[in-house]
């Protein structure tokens, strides 16, 4: 659903989101939409709602792309396991009342953070695959960049396919050529269409890209389910902003997209969302009227929410209400 009071709120994953009103992220092909009528957005890289998932399915390395929330029985609920995992430790801080500078971060944040992977659990795993708008993508089909001698430390975890902003087109060893079934099913979910794609070339750019974990490296970390309960790799997601990356054949390289971000601390990172507590903000003149509250939050001065969301159900789902703004420093939006 359109919102008409989207801020641009910033910290490290865990505190940002923890800003956020649950359900209100914008997702990857949400922002890339945006940014075609409103400039403002090109020049700032973004965390997105979406979340990475990576698996061994039947032996092969799969690739599942899962939005902030899904609807259940008629309700949206929270399904990211990272934004799941970090809002459960925040609800626990509102009810007990401890310092969120003493209170644990919680696995998925701390293991990012430190191990560069959260492993999630079975359960939420089945929750991704069962939602109806999850994606996904074989990793052996995505035709992935071959790196040059110096670049190989990165070979092992990441890889990318480039995408031509001409014609959407992949380029490989044989030049560009069209994408396969599985590298459009990754563009059209992550908002790289003709459109958008055309906005990025219009803009200067030639060359974008889509990076995601190596079927290398996800088959020796992804441990297979009937081994161990806990397999399945979950990342974050960052969409890069429109400055270019000059190739030495010309090419310029931006907007790409990384489904495999794990800088999750940097407290420069930021949401754009629906902020739900009061904070010093600086307002940001925006020419397209859906956005025109666009602010940064400076993430100072921010006040406590005063109760905790109320969930349901076995799976323990925050329960997201109605997204209307926040008509007070104190109100949440979130049913309680």
């Amino acid at each position: 659903m359109p919102l008409d009071n989207l801020l641009i709120i910033e910290g490290n994953l865990r505190d940002a989101y923890n800003r956020c009103v649950p359900g209100t992220v914008s997702c990857a092909d949400d922002i890339q939409n945006a940014r075609r009528t409103n400039p403002l957005l090109r020049d700032l890289s973004l965390l997105s709602g979406d979340c990475n998932l990576y698996s061994i399915d039947n032996g092969v390395p799969t690739w599942r792309i899962c939005r902030e929330t899904t609807e259940v029985n008629g309700q949206r609920v929270l399904l990211n396991p990272v934004f799941k995992n970090t809002a459960q430790v925040y609800q626990e801080f509102l009810r007990t009342g401890r310092s969120p500078q003493l209170y644990p971060n919680g696995p998925a944040y701390n293991d990012l953070v430190s191990l560069d992977n959260y492993h999630v659990s079975a359960e939420d795993f089945e929750a991704v695959k069962a939602a109806r708008d999850t994606v996904a993508i074989n990793l052996t089909k995505l035709r992935l960049k071959e790196y040059r001698a110096e670049e190989l430390r990165f070979l092992g975890e990441w890889s990318a396919f480039v995408i031509r902003t001409a014609d959407g087109y992949i380029r490989t060893k044989k030049g560009y050529e069209a994408p396969n079934d599985d590298e459009q099913k990754a563009m059209t979910r992550l908002g790289y269409t003709l459109e958008n794609l055309k906005m990025f070339h219009d803009a200067g750019i030639t060359d974008t890209s889509i990076q995601v974990l190596t079927p290398y490296y996800v088959r020796r970390e992804a441990v297979s389910s009937e081994r161990e309960r806990k397999s399945t790799i979950a990342r974050a997601s960052l969409l890069h902003n429109f400055e270019g990356s000059f190739y030495e054949d010309g090419r310029v390289w931006g907007a790409g997209f990384d489904a495999g971000f794990r800088d999750v601390g940097n407290e420069k990172n930021q949401f754009r969302g629906v902020r739900r507590e009061a904070g010093v903000v600086e307002p940001i003149q925006a020419p397209n009227p859906v956005d025109r509250q666009l602010v940064r939050d400076l993430g100072s001065q921010a006040s406590v929410l005063q109760a905790p969301p109320r969930v349901t159900g076995p799976t323990q789902y925050p329960v997201l209400g109605p997204t209307r703004p926040p008509t007070g420093p104190d109100e949440c939006t979130l049913e309680i």
